[in-house]
């Protein structure tokens, strides 16, 4: 792998660790700037502050990746970062980008039963910009680095925004069940 040159070594210990085993040492994960490395870091949100230019957001994140030092048995992982609970935009939650944060706010007042009858867009939107940069960074990735997974985050959370939260914890009172069939819808 270009960006860990020792990447047969540290995928043995990984493998190694999740079968609790040990190969000659604990597991250890290191990232720190090469020496001459000048510039910043990769900025975790600089994924969610360009999604006009996706290869804008390839290039910044392979240039940090030159610039980094992966030790022991931190892998380059561009994690596909477009926000807490994307899952949420998936089924209709606006999504509102700030300088450092990415929200995700109902799509208005649903009732849990409004919930229970969302499906997720799997056609375009958040969804497709999702899978874009996935792709994206996977083929760019090829060799080089691993391209992660976007935040999906827990299930509960996202019924948070598409119910607001203390809508959501009314609904744990008066229709458990319902909260019930949500979550099993969302996960």
């Amino acid at each position: 792998m270009e960006f860990k040159q020792d990447w047969d070594k540290a995928q043995e210990r990984i493998l190694a660790w999740w079968n609790r085993e040990l190969v000659d040492r604990c597991v250890v994960q290191v990232a720190a700037p090469r020496d001459g490395a000048t510039g910043d870091q990769w900025d975790p949100f600089h994924m969610s502050r360009n999604l006009d230019n996706p290869e804008k957001i390839v290039d910044v994140w392979e240039d940090h990746c030159r610039k980094t030092f992966f030790g022991g048995e931190m892998i380059p992982n561009m994690w596909i970062n477009l926000g807490p609970g994307t899952p949420a935009a998936y089924m209709g939650c606006k999504v509102r980008i700030g300088e450092d944060t990415v929200w995700f706010e109902p799509p208005g007042e649903l009732s849990i039963d409004d919930v229970l009858a969302l499906e997720a867009d799997t056609t375009g939107g958040w969804w497709k910009t999702t899978m874009d940069l996935a792709e994206l960074a996977s083929e760019r990735g090829r060799g080089k680095y691993f391209a992660g997974l976007a935040d999906i985050n827990s299930v509960f959370d996202i019924l948070c925004h598409l119910r607001g939260t203390q809508n959501l914890l009314y609904d744990l009172i008066d229709s458990p069940d319902k909260v019930k069939q949500a979550t099993e819808k969302v996960n």
